[in-house]
Protein backbone atom coordinates (compact mmCIF):
# COMPACT_ATOMS: atom_id res chain seq x y z
CA UNK A 1 0.00 0.00 0.00
CA UNK A 2 2.85 2.38 0.84
CA UNK A 3 4.47 1.72 -2.53
CA UNK A 4 1.18 2.39 -4.38
CA UNK A 5 0.71 5.62 -2.47
CA UNK A 6 4.23 6.76 -3.43
CA UNK A 7 3.52 5.85 -7.05
CA UNK A 8 0.27 7.87 -6.98
CA UNK A 9 2.03 10.90 -5.45
CA UNK A 10 4.75 10.68 -8.12
CA UNK A 11 2.12 10.65 -10.88
CA UNK A 12 0.33 13.66 -9.40
CA UNK A 13 3.64 15.54 -9.08
CA UNK A 14 4.49 14.77 -12.68
CA UNK A 15 1.03 15.91 -13.83
CA UNK A 16 1.55 19.21 -12.01
CA UNK A 17 4.89 19.66 -13.74
CA UNK A 18 3.78 18.64 -17.23
CA UNK A 19 2.52 22.07 -18.38
CA UNK A 20 5.82 23.63 -17.33
CA UNK A 21 7.93 20.93 -18.97
CA UNK A 22 5.90 21.24 -22.15
CA UNK A 23 6.82 24.92 -22.33
CA UNK A 24 10.54 24.20 -22.06
CA UNK A 25 12.74 25.07 -25.02
CA UNK A 26 15.99 23.80 -26.46
CA UNK A 27 17.49 20.44 -27.36
CA UNK A 28 20.02 18.22 -25.61
CA UNK A 29 22.30 15.92 -27.61
CA UNK A 30 24.88 13.47 -26.29
CA UNK A 31 28.41 13.96 -27.58
CA UNK A 32 28.82 10.92 -29.82
CA UNK A 33 32.21 9.86 -28.51
CA UNK A 34 32.91 9.44 -24.80
CA UNK A 35 35.97 11.19 -23.38
CA UNK A 36 39.01 9.01 -22.63
CA UNK A 37 39.02 10.06 -18.97
CA UNK A 38 36.37 10.94 -16.39
CA UNK A 39 35.48 14.61 -16.05
CA UNK A 40 37.29 16.39 -13.22
CA UNK A 41 35.76 19.86 -13.47
CA UNK A 42 36.49 22.86 -15.64
CA UNK A 43 36.27 23.01 -19.43
CA UNK A 44 37.85 25.89 -21.37
CA UNK A 45 37.57 26.97 -25.00
CA UNK A 46 40.96 27.53 -26.60
CA UNK A 47 41.26 30.16 -29.31
CA UNK A 48 41.69 27.52 -32.04
CA UNK A 49 38.18 26.20 -31.34
CA UNK A 50 39.22 23.11 -29.38
CA UNK A 51 38.05 22.45 -25.80
CA UNK A 52 40.33 21.46 -22.91
CA UNK A 53 38.68 19.55 -20.04
CA UNK A 54 40.43 18.63 -16.81
CA UNK A 55 39.93 15.03 -15.68
CA UNK A 56 40.14 13.02 -12.49
CA UNK A 57 43.01 10.91 -13.78
CA UNK A 58 46.59 11.55 -12.79
CA UNK A 59 49.91 10.87 -14.46
CA UNK A 60 51.60 11.37 -11.09
CA UNK A 61 51.68 8.99 -8.14
CA UNK A 62 52.51 11.16 -5.15
CA UNK A 63 51.24 14.72 -5.64
CA UNK A 64 47.60 15.37 -4.76
CA UNK A 65 46.23 11.86 -4.49
CA UNK A 66 42.71 11.47 -5.98
CA UNK A 67 42.93 14.75 -7.90
CA UNK A 68 43.78 14.93 -11.58
CA UNK A 69 46.44 16.56 -13.70
CA UNK A 70 45.49 14.97 -17.04
CA UNK A 71 43.50 16.98 -19.60
CA UNK A 72 41.31 15.78 -22.47
CA UNK A 73 40.92 17.74 -25.71
CA UNK A 74 37.66 17.85 -27.70
CA UNK A 75 38.19 18.73 -31.38
CA UNK A 76 35.14 19.52 -33.56
CA UNK A 77 34.70 17.48 -36.74
CA UNK A 78 35.38 18.83 -40.23
CA UNK A 79 31.84 20.26 -40.33
CA UNK A 80 32.39 22.24 -37.11
CA UNK A 81 30.26 19.92 -34.94
CA UNK A 82 31.26 19.38 -31.32
CA UNK A 83 28.57 16.77 -30.84
CA UNK A 84 30.39 14.65 -33.43
CA UNK A 85 33.85 15.76 -32.32
CA UNK A 86 36.76 13.55 -31.32
CA UNK A 87 38.70 13.30 -28.06
CA UNK A 88 42.41 13.06 -27.38
CA UNK A 89 44.62 13.26 -24.30
CA UNK A 90 47.00 16.14 -23.60
CA UNK A 91 50.25 16.15 -21.60
CA UNK A 92 49.73 16.26 -17.84
CA UNK A 93 50.18 19.35 -15.68
CA UNK A 94 53.14 19.46 -13.34
CA UNK A 95 50.80 19.43 -10.33
CA UNK A 96 47.52 17.75 -9.48
CA UNK A 97 44.76 20.31 -8.97
CA UNK A 98 41.13 20.47 -7.89
CA UNK A 99 38.94 23.62 -8.09
CA UNK A 100 41.53 26.01 -9.47
CA UNK A 101 41.60 29.35 -11.32
CA UNK A 102 41.69 29.40 -15.13
CA UNK A 103 42.16 32.08 -17.82
CA UNK A 104 42.72 31.90 -21.59
CA UNK A 105 45.46 34.43 -22.36
CA UNK A 106 45.76 36.68 -25.45
CA UNK A 107 48.70 34.50 -26.53
CA UNK A 108 46.24 31.62 -26.86
CA UNK A 109 47.84 29.84 -23.90
CA UNK A 110 45.98 28.63 -20.77
CA UNK A 111 46.77 29.91 -17.28
CA UNK A 112 45.88 27.72 -14.29
CA UNK A 113 46.57 28.54 -10.64
CA UNK A 114 46.07 27.08 -7.20
CA UNK A 115 43.81 24.32 -6.02
CA UNK A 116 41.35 23.87 -3.18
CA UNK A 117 42.02 21.80 -0.06
CA UNK A 118 45.54 23.21 0.07
CA UNK A 119 46.97 20.65 -2.36
CA UNK A 120 48.66 22.99 -4.81
CA UNK A 121 47.37 26.36 -3.67
CA UNK A 122 50.78 28.04 -3.79
CA UNK A 123 51.65 27.25 -7.42
CA UNK A 124 50.58 28.10 -10.95
CA UNK A 125 51.46 27.05 -14.50
CA UNK A 126 50.69 27.84 -18.15
CA UNK A 127 49.86 25.43 -20.98
CA UNK A 128 51.69 26.47 -24.15
CA UNK A 129 49.35 25.65 -27.03
CA UNK A 130 52.13 25.85 -29.64
CA UNK A 131 54.37 23.28 -27.98
CA UNK A 132 51.77 21.34 -25.92
CA UNK A 133 53.92 21.76 -22.80
CA UNK A 134 53.31 23.10 -19.29
CA UNK A 135 55.52 25.91 -17.97
CA UNK A 136 55.79 26.76 -14.28
CA UNK A 137 55.15 30.37 -13.27
CA UNK A 138 57.91 31.89 -11.18
CA UNK A 139 57.38 34.08 -8.09
CA UNK A 140 54.20 32.24 -7.12
CA UNK A 141 52.40 32.44 -3.81
CA UNK A 142 54.47 32.40 -0.60
CA UNK A 143 54.21 33.08 3.14
CA UNK A 144 51.37 30.63 3.76
CA UNK A 145 48.90 32.27 1.37
CA UNK A 146 47.13 30.07 -1.19
CA UNK A 147 44.91 30.24 -4.25
CA UNK A 148 41.77 28.49 -3.03
CA UNK A 149 38.08 29.34 -3.54
CA UNK A 150 39.60 32.07 -5.67
CA UNK A 151 38.44 33.92 -8.74
CA UNK A 152 40.58 35.44 -11.47
CA UNK A 153 40.02 37.94 -14.27
CA UNK A 154 41.84 39.02 -17.42
CA UNK A 155 42.55 42.76 -17.19
CA UNK A 156 42.64 45.32 -20.05
CA UNK A 157 46.46 45.29 -20.03
CA UNK A 158 46.55 41.52 -20.58
CA UNK A 159 47.59 40.71 -17.00
CA UNK A 160 45.56 38.40 -14.77
CA UNK A 161 44.08 39.60 -11.49
CA UNK A 162 44.28 36.62 -9.11
CA UNK A 163 42.59 36.39 -5.72
CA UNK A 164 44.48 34.56 -3.00
CA UNK A 165 43.58 33.58 0.56
CA UNK A 166 45.85 35.17 3.15
CA UNK A 167 45.26 32.43 5.73
CA UNK A 168 43.51 29.12 4.99
CA UNK A 169 40.04 28.94 6.52
CA UNK A 170 36.74 30.78 6.43
CA UNK A 171 36.46 34.54 6.73
CA UNK A 172 40.19 35.21 6.86
CA UNK A 173 40.47 37.89 4.22
CA UNK A 174 41.99 37.86 0.79
CA UNK A 175 44.89 39.45 -1.03
CA UNK A 176 45.34 39.91 -4.77
CA UNK A 177 48.23 39.22 -7.08
CA UNK A 178 48.88 40.13 -10.71
CA UNK A 179 50.22 37.60 -13.18
CA UNK A 180 52.22 39.13 -16.03
CA UNK A 181 52.37 36.72 -19.02
CA UNK A 182 55.22 38.68 -20.62
CA UNK A 183 57.59 38.26 -17.66
CA UNK A 184 55.92 35.06 -16.38
CA UNK A 185 55.88 36.47 -12.85
CA UNK A 186 53.39 37.23 -10.09
CA UNK A 187 53.47 40.40 -8.01
CA UNK A 188 51.28 41.73 -5.21
CA UNK A 189 48.37 44.04 -6.10
CA UNK A 190 46.23 46.37 -3.98
CA UNK A 191 44.17 44.27 -1.56
CA UNK A 192 40.41 43.96 -1.61
CA UNK A 193 38.56 45.91 1.09
CA UNK A 194 36.96 42.92 2.77
CA UNK A 195 36.95 39.39 1.31
CA UNK A 196 36.60 37.63 -2.06
CA UNK A 197 36.89 34.05 -0.81
CA UNK A 198 34.02 32.03 -2.46
CA UNK A 199 32.77 35.11 -4.35
CA UNK A 200 31.79 35.41 -8.03
CA UNK A 201 33.55 38.11 -10.04
CA UNK A 202 31.87 39.81 -13.00
CA UNK A 203 33.53 42.17 -15.50
CA UNK A 204 31.50 45.30 -16.32
CA UNK A 205 31.41 47.19 -19.65
CA UNK A 206 33.78 49.84 -18.26
CA UNK A 207 36.37 47.14 -17.50
CA UNK A 208 35.89 47.16 -13.71
CA UNK A 209 35.33 43.96 -11.70
CA UNK A 210 32.37 43.48 -9.36
CA UNK A 211 32.87 41.43 -6.17
CA UNK A 212 30.07 40.55 -3.71
CA UNK A 213 31.83 40.35 -0.37
CA UNK A 214 31.83 36.97 1.32
CA UNK A 215 29.69 36.31 4.40
CA UNK A 216 27.98 39.72 4.16
CA UNK A 217 25.62 41.72 1.94
CA UNK A 218 28.25 44.33 1.06
CA UNK A 219 29.90 44.61 -2.36
CA UNK A 220 32.95 46.26 -3.89
CA UNK A 221 34.42 46.96 -7.31
CA UNK A 222 37.96 47.01 -8.72
CA UNK A 223 38.86 49.95 -10.99
CA UNK A 224 41.74 48.82 -13.28
CA UNK A 225 42.73 52.34 -14.36
CA UNK A 226 43.33 53.28 -10.70
CA UNK A 227 44.31 49.86 -9.36
CA UNK A 228 42.00 50.19 -6.32
CA UNK A 229 38.86 48.61 -4.87
CA UNK A 230 35.88 50.83 -3.95
CA UNK A 231 32.75 50.17 -1.89
CA UNK A 232 29.70 49.37 -4.04
CA UNK A 233 26.78 49.34 -1.60
CA UNK A 234 24.62 46.68 0.04
CA UNK A 235 23.06 43.74 -1.79
CA UNK A 236 19.33 43.50 -0.93
CA UNK A 237 19.42 39.72 -0.46
CA UNK A 238 21.79 37.16 1.01
CA UNK A 239 23.67 35.40 -1.80
CA UNK A 240 25.83 33.00 0.21
CA UNK A 241 24.53 29.80 1.76
CA UNK A 242 24.63 29.54 5.54
CA UNK A 243 26.67 26.33 5.74
CA UNK A 244 29.73 26.47 3.47
CA UNK A 245 29.36 30.09 2.30
CA UNK A 246 29.10 29.22 -1.40
CA UNK A 247 27.25 31.26 -4.02
CA UNK A 248 26.28 30.74 -7.64
CA UNK A 249 27.23 32.45 -10.88
CA UNK A 250 27.14 36.14 -11.74
CA UNK A 251 26.49 37.12 -15.35
CA UNK A 252 26.29 40.35 -17.32
CA UNK A 253 22.90 40.53 -19.05
CA UNK A 254 22.30 41.93 -22.57
CA UNK A 255 20.62 44.99 -20.99
CA UNK A 256 23.88 45.88 -19.21
CA UNK A 257 22.74 44.79 -15.75
CA UNK A 258 24.40 42.03 -13.69
CA UNK A 259 22.40 39.00 -12.56
CA UNK A 260 23.55 37.06 -9.47
CA UNK A 261 22.36 33.59 -8.45
CA UNK A 262 22.81 32.60 -4.83
CA UNK A 263 21.46 30.23 -2.23
CA UNK A 264 18.66 32.23 -0.67
CA UNK A 265 15.16 32.70 -2.01
CA UNK A 266 15.90 35.68 -4.27
CA UNK A 267 18.36 36.62 -6.96
CA UNK A 268 20.07 40.02 -7.08
CA UNK A 269 20.41 42.53 -9.94
CA UNK A 270 23.04 45.26 -10.14
CA UNK A 271 22.90 48.28 -12.45
CA UNK A 272 26.34 49.82 -13.15
CA UNK A 273 26.79 53.57 -12.90
CA UNK A 274 29.11 53.64 -15.92
CA UNK A 275 31.67 55.66 -13.97
CA UNK A 276 33.52 55.50 -10.65
CA UNK A 277 30.37 56.20 -8.65
CA UNK A 278 28.61 53.21 -7.02
CA UNK A 279 25.91 51.46 -9.02
CA UNK A 280 22.49 50.46 -7.70
CA UNK A 281 21.09 47.16 -6.44
CA UNK A 282 17.63 45.61 -6.52
CA UNK A 283 16.28 42.31 -5.39
CA UNK A 284 15.77 40.04 -8.40
CA UNK A 285 13.07 37.45 -9.04
CA UNK A 286 12.66 34.51 -6.70
CA UNK A 287 14.43 31.32 -7.68
CA UNK A 288 12.26 28.27 -8.46
CA UNK A 289 10.50 26.24 -5.80
CA UNK A 290 9.73 22.55 -6.42
CA UNK A 291 6.98 21.00 -4.31
CA UNK A 292 7.81 23.24 -1.38
CA UNK A 293 11.57 22.84 -1.73
CA UNK A 294 13.39 26.10 -2.38
CA UNK A 295 16.03 25.75 -5.10
CA UNK A 296 19.34 27.58 -4.99
CA UNK A 297 22.87 27.67 -6.37
CA UNK A 298 25.41 26.71 -3.72
CA UNK A 299 28.20 26.48 -6.32
CA UNK A 300 26.52 25.73 -9.64
CA UNK A 301 27.11 26.82 -13.23
CA UNK A 302 25.13 29.10 -15.50
CA UNK A 303 25.70 30.20 -19.10
CA UNK A 304 24.54 32.98 -21.39
CA UNK A 305 22.81 31.47 -24.42
CA UNK A 306 23.05 33.05 -27.90
CA UNK A 307 19.40 34.16 -27.57
CA UNK A 308 20.29 36.15 -24.44
CA UNK A 309 18.62 33.84 -21.94
CA UNK A 310 20.53 32.19 -19.09
CA UNK A 311 20.85 28.42 -18.74
CA UNK A 312 20.78 27.78 -14.96
CA UNK A 313 21.37 24.67 -12.85
CA UNK A 314 19.76 24.47 -9.40
CA UNK A 315 19.82 22.13 -6.43
CA UNK A 316 17.64 22.25 -3.31
CA UNK A 317 18.86 25.15 -1.21
CA UNK A 318 21.70 24.53 1.25
CA UNK A 319 22.35 20.99 -0.01
CA UNK A 320 25.38 19.61 -1.82
CA UNK A 321 24.36 16.01 -2.40
CA UNK A 322 20.99 16.22 -4.07
CA UNK A 323 19.42 16.42 -7.54
CA UNK A 324 19.90 19.06 -10.23
CA UNK A 325 17.09 20.97 -11.91
CA UNK A 326 17.52 22.78 -15.23
CA UNK A 327 15.99 26.15 -16.13
CA UNK A 328 16.21 28.98 -18.61
CA UNK A 329 15.98 32.52 -17.21
CA UNK A 330 14.50 35.21 -19.46
CA UNK A 331 15.78 38.63 -18.35
CA UNK A 332 13.07 40.41 -20.37
CA UNK A 333 10.26 38.80 -18.32
CA UNK A 334 12.17 37.82 -15.13
CA UNK A 335 10.77 34.30 -15.50
CA UNK A 336 12.41 30.89 -15.02
CA UNK A 337 11.27 28.14 -17.43
CA UNK A 338 11.95 24.49 -16.48
CA UNK A 339 13.87 22.31 -18.90
CA UNK A 340 14.15 18.61 -19.47
CA UNK A 341 17.57 17.41 -18.29
CA UNK A 342 20.13 15.84 -20.66
CA UNK A 343 18.98 12.46 -19.34
CA UNK A 344 15.36 12.86 -20.47
CA UNK A 345 13.84 13.66 -17.05
CA UNK A 346 13.06 16.98 -15.46
CA UNK A 347 16.01 16.47 -13.08
CA UNK A 348 19.20 14.47 -12.83
CA UNK A 349 20.39 12.76 -9.70
CA UNK A 350 23.79 14.37 -9.27
CA UNK A 351 24.34 17.68 -7.52
CA UNK A 352 24.45 21.02 -9.29
CA UNK A 353 28.00 21.80 -8.13
CA UNK A 354 29.36 18.75 -9.98
CA UNK A 355 28.47 20.20 -13.40
CA UNK A 356 30.22 22.72 -15.62
CA UNK A 357 28.96 24.62 -18.69
CA UNK A 358 30.84 26.15 -21.62
CA UNK A 359 29.66 28.28 -24.57
CA UNK A 360 30.82 26.74 -27.87
CA UNK A 361 31.42 28.44 -31.24
CA UNK A 362 28.62 26.47 -32.93
CA UNK A 363 26.05 28.14 -30.65
CA UNK A 364 25.61 25.16 -28.33
CA UNK A 365 26.57 24.82 -24.66
CA UNK A 366 28.75 21.91 -23.51
CA UNK A 367 27.89 20.31 -20.16
CA UNK A 368 30.18 18.00 -18.22
CA UNK A 369 29.51 16.13 -15.00
CA UNK A 370 32.20 15.32 -12.44
CA UNK A 371 33.24 11.66 -12.62
CA UNK A 372 31.58 10.89 -15.96
CA UNK A 373 33.02 10.38 -19.46
CA UNK A 374 29.80 11.32 -21.25
CA UNK A 375 29.21 14.95 -22.28
CA UNK A 376 26.14 16.65 -23.75
CA UNK A 377 25.43 19.79 -25.76
CA UNK A 378 22.42 22.07 -25.39
CA UNK A 379 21.03 24.18 -28.25
CA UNK A 380 18.47 26.83 -27.27
CA UNK A 381 15.54 27.83 -29.42
CA UNK A 382 15.36 31.28 -30.93
CA UNK A 383 17.73 33.48 -32.92
CA UNK A 384 21.04 34.89 -31.64
CA UNK A 385 20.81 38.43 -30.29
CA UNK A 386 21.59 41.08 -32.87
CA UNK A 387 23.19 43.27 -30.20
CA UNK A 388 25.70 40.47 -29.49
CA UNK A 389 26.65 39.96 -33.14
CA UNK A 390 30.26 40.84 -34.03
CA UNK A 391 31.16 42.32 -37.42
CA UNK A 392 34.19 41.96 -39.71
CA UNK A 393 35.46 45.08 -41.46
CA UNK A 394 38.63 43.74 -43.05
CA UNK A 395 41.01 40.78 -43.22
CA UNK A 396 44.60 41.23 -44.36
CA UNK A 397 46.86 38.30 -45.02
CA UNK A 398 50.14 36.95 -46.30
CA UNK A 399 51.83 33.64 -45.71
CA UNK A 400 53.04 34.43 -42.20
CA UNK A 401 50.60 36.99 -40.81
CA UNK A 402 46.82 37.29 -40.79
CA UNK A 403 45.02 40.19 -39.16
CA UNK A 404 41.32 40.89 -38.76
CA UNK A 405 39.50 44.07 -37.80
CA UNK A 406 35.89 44.67 -36.87
CA UNK A 407 33.62 45.34 -33.92
CA UNK A 408 32.36 43.55 -30.80
CA UNK A 409 35.13 40.94 -30.84
CA UNK A 410 34.59 40.49 -27.07
CA UNK A 411 30.82 40.08 -27.27
CA UNK A 412 28.25 41.33 -24.76
CA UNK A 413 28.85 38.63 -22.14
CA UNK A 414 31.66 36.64 -20.58
CA UNK A 415 29.81 33.43 -21.50
CA UNK A 416 29.56 30.76 -18.80
CA UNK A 417 30.35 31.13 -15.10
CA UNK A 418 30.48 29.01 -11.95
CA UNK A 419 30.71 30.91 -8.70
CA UNK A 420 34.31 31.04 -7.50
CA UNK A 421 35.88 27.69 -8.40
CA UNK A 422 36.22 27.73 -12.16
CA UNK A 423 36.46 30.47 -14.78
CA UNK A 424 35.06 29.57 -18.22
CA UNK A 425 34.81 32.95 -19.97
CA UNK A 426 34.69 33.00 -23.78
CA UNK A 427 34.67 36.76 -24.41
CA UNK A 428 37.39 36.65 -27.07
CA UNK A 429 37.20 36.24 -30.86
CA UNK A 430 37.14 32.82 -32.52
CA UNK A 431 37.86 32.94 -36.27
CA UNK A 432 36.03 30.36 -38.38
CA UNK A 433 36.83 29.69 -42.04
CA UNK A 434 34.31 27.68 -44.07
CA UNK A 435 34.32 26.34 -47.60
CA UNK A 436 31.60 24.12 -49.03
CA UNK A 437 30.77 21.83 -46.08
CA UNK A 438 34.21 22.05 -44.42
CA UNK A 439 34.77 24.23 -41.35
CA UNK A 440 38.13 25.25 -39.87
CA UNK A 441 39.02 27.26 -36.77
CA UNK A 442 42.10 29.50 -36.87
CA UNK A 443 44.00 30.20 -33.67
CA UNK A 444 43.38 33.81 -32.64
CA UNK A 445 46.00 35.74 -30.68
CA UNK A 446 46.71 39.29 -29.52
CA UNK A 447 43.16 40.62 -29.56
CA UNK A 448 43.32 44.26 -28.58
CA UNK A 449 40.81 44.32 -25.69
CA UNK A 450 41.66 41.52 -23.23
CA UNK A 451 38.81 40.73 -20.85
CA UNK A 452 36.47 43.35 -22.32
CA UNK A 453 32.69 43.12 -22.80
CA UNK A 454 30.12 45.33 -24.57
CA UNK A 455 32.61 47.52 -26.45
CA UNK A 456 29.93 48.77 -28.87
CA UNK A 457 31.24 50.47 -32.01
CA UNK A 458 34.89 50.60 -30.92
CA UNK A 459 37.28 49.17 -33.52
CA UNK A 460 38.70 45.76 -32.61
CA UNK A 461 41.68 43.89 -33.97
CA UNK A 462 43.09 40.39 -33.65
CA UNK A 463 45.59 38.14 -35.38
CA UNK A 464 45.10 34.54 -36.37
CA UNK A 465 47.16 31.51 -37.35
CA UNK A 466 45.88 29.03 -39.92
CA UNK A 467 45.46 25.36 -38.99
CA UNK A 468 47.92 23.12 -40.83
CA UNK A 469 45.15 21.14 -42.48
CA UNK A 470 43.61 24.09 -44.32
CA UNK A 471 44.28 24.61 -48.04
CA UNK A 472 44.72 27.97 -49.71
CA UNK A 473 41.84 29.41 -51.70
CA UNK A 474 38.54 31.26 -51.19
CA UNK A 475 36.64 30.93 -47.88
CA UNK A 476 33.80 32.47 -45.94
CA UNK A 477 35.18 33.89 -42.67
CA UNK A 478 33.25 34.56 -39.47
CA UNK A 479 34.15 35.90 -36.04
CA UNK A 480 32.31 34.10 -33.23
CA UNK A 481 32.02 35.21 -29.60
CA UNK A 482 30.05 33.23 -27.00
CA UNK A 483 28.39 31.24 -29.78
CA UNK A 484 27.16 34.31 -31.68
CA UNK A 485 28.61 34.57 -35.20
CA UNK A 486 29.16 37.53 -37.49
CA UNK A 487 27.94 37.57 -41.07
CA UNK A 488 30.19 35.70 -43.49
CA UNK A 489 33.07 37.72 -44.94
CA UNK A 490 34.60 36.42 -48.21
CA UNK A 491 38.38 36.03 -48.07
CA UNK A 492 40.96 34.30 -50.26
CA UNK A 493 43.81 32.70 -48.35
CA UNK A 494 47.01 33.19 -50.32
CA UNK A 495 48.68 30.29 -48.50
CA UNK A 496 47.58 27.04 -46.91
CA UNK A 497 48.26 26.14 -43.28
CA UNK A 498 51.80 25.02 -44.13
CA UNK A 499 52.74 28.23 -45.92
CA UNK A 500 52.34 26.92 -49.46
CA UNK A 501 51.24 29.67 -51.87
CA UNK A 502 48.33 29.34 -54.25
CA UNK A 503 48.47 30.13 -57.97
CA UNK A 504 46.02 32.80 -59.05
CA UNK A 505 45.52 33.74 -62.71
CA UNK A 506 42.49 35.65 -63.91
CA UNK A 507 39.46 34.47 -61.99
CA UNK A 508 40.83 30.95 -61.44
CA UNK A 509 42.94 29.53 -58.60
CA UNK A 510 45.11 26.41 -58.37
CA UNK A 511 46.04 25.08 -54.94
CA UNK A 512 47.83 23.77 -53.00
CA UNK A 513 51.18 24.46 -54.58
CA UNK A 514 53.39 22.53 -53.92
CA UNK A 515 51.23 19.42 -53.46
CA UNK A 516 52.68 16.28 -51.85
CA UNK A 517 49.96 14.09 -53.42
CA UNK A 518 49.83 15.64 -56.88
CA UNK A 519 46.13 16.41 -56.40
CA UNK A 520 45.25 20.06 -57.01
CA UNK A 521 42.03 22.06 -56.98
CA UNK A 522 41.24 24.24 -59.98
CA UNK A 523 38.81 26.81 -58.63
CA UNK A 524 36.90 29.17 -60.90
CA UNK A 525 33.98 29.57 -58.46
CA UNK A 526 34.28 33.36 -58.53
CA UNK A 527 35.26 33.68 -62.21
CA UNK A 528 32.82 34.42 -65.02
CA UNK A 529 34.91 33.19 -68.01
CA UNK A 530 35.54 29.80 -69.60
CA UNK A 531 39.17 28.78 -69.59
CA UNK A 532 41.75 26.12 -70.31
CA UNK A 533 44.63 24.93 -68.14
CA UNK A 534 47.54 23.27 -69.96
CA UNK A 535 50.37 21.56 -68.07
CA UNK A 536 53.79 20.74 -69.59
CA UNK A 537 56.81 18.82 -68.32
CA UNK A 538 60.23 20.46 -68.23
CA UNK A 539 61.06 19.45 -71.81
CA UNK A 540 57.88 21.06 -73.12
CA UNK A 541 55.66 18.01 -73.62
CA UNK A 542 51.95 18.65 -72.97
CA UNK A 543 50.86 16.17 -70.28
CA UNK A 544 47.47 17.48 -69.15
CA UNK A 545 44.63 19.68 -70.46
CA UNK A 546 41.78 20.78 -68.20
CA UNK A 547 38.86 22.85 -69.49
CA UNK A 548 36.95 24.83 -66.89
CA UNK A 549 33.64 26.65 -66.84
CA UNK A 550 32.46 29.79 -65.00
CA UNK A 551 31.64 29.39 -61.30
CA UNK A 552 32.96 25.81 -61.02
CA UNK A 553 35.51 23.88 -59.00
CA UNK A 554 37.22 20.71 -60.20
CA UNK A 555 40.19 18.47 -59.50
CA UNK A 556 43.51 18.31 -61.36
CA UNK A 557 45.19 14.93 -60.89
CA UNK A 558 48.95 14.60 -61.36
CA UNK A 559 49.25 11.81 -58.79
CA UNK A 560 50.61 9.39 -61.39
CA UNK A 561 53.26 11.84 -62.55
CA UNK A 562 56.79 11.98 -61.19
CA UNK A 563 57.66 14.48 -58.46
CA UNK A 564 59.19 17.67 -59.76
CA UNK A 565 58.47 21.01 -61.43
CA UNK A 566 55.91 21.41 -64.22
CA UNK A 567 54.98 24.42 -66.33
CA UNK A 568 51.39 25.54 -66.68
CA UNK A 569 49.64 27.89 -69.06
CA UNK A 570 46.22 29.23 -68.14
CA UNK A 571 44.09 30.81 -70.89
CA UNK A 572 40.70 32.33 -70.27
CA UNK A 573 38.13 33.31 -72.86
CA UNK A 574 38.68 37.01 -72.27
CA UNK A 575 42.34 36.67 -73.18
CA UNK A 576 43.54 39.42 -70.85
CA UNK A 577 44.78 37.12 -68.06
CA UNK A 578 46.68 34.44 -69.99
CA UNK A 579 49.62 33.56 -67.75
CA UNK A 580 52.43 30.99 -67.43
CA UNK A 581 54.05 29.72 -64.25
CA UNK A 582 55.34 26.73 -62.26
CA UNK A 583 53.38 24.03 -60.49
CA UNK A 584 55.21 21.67 -58.14
CA UNK A 585 54.58 18.09 -57.09
CA UNK A 586 56.66 17.21 -54.02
Amino acid sequence: MGRLLKYFIALVSLWILLPKIASATGTWKPVTNSAPNANGGVSVLLTDGTVMVVTLDSALSADGKNYGNVWNLLTPDIHGSYTNGTWSQLPAMHRNRLYFSTQVLPSGNLYVAGGEYFITGNSAEVFNTLTDTWDTIINTIANGAIISDANSKLLPDGNVMQAIVVKPGFNTGTQNELYNPQSNTMTYANPILYCSDEASWVTLPDGSILNPDTYTESCERFIPSEGVWMYEGLIPTHLFDEHLYEMGAGLLLPNGKVFFLGDSMFTAIYTPSGNNQPGTWERGPAMPNINGRQLGCPDAPAAMLPNGKILCLFSPSATYNDSTYYYEFDYTTNLFTPLISPYGNYLDYSSGFSHTLLDLPDGSVLIGNYGYNQYYTYVADGSPLLEGKPTIDNIRSNCTHYSITGKLFNGISEGAAYGDDWQMSTNYPIVQLARNDSVYYAKTINWNRPGAVMTGTLEDTAHFILPESILSGPYQAKVIVNGIASDAYPVTLTCDGKGNKLIERGGALIYPNPSPSGIYTLDNSTGSDNGQLMIYDVIGQLIEIVNYQPFTTQQVDLSEKASGVYIYRMNNAGGSNNKTGKIIKE
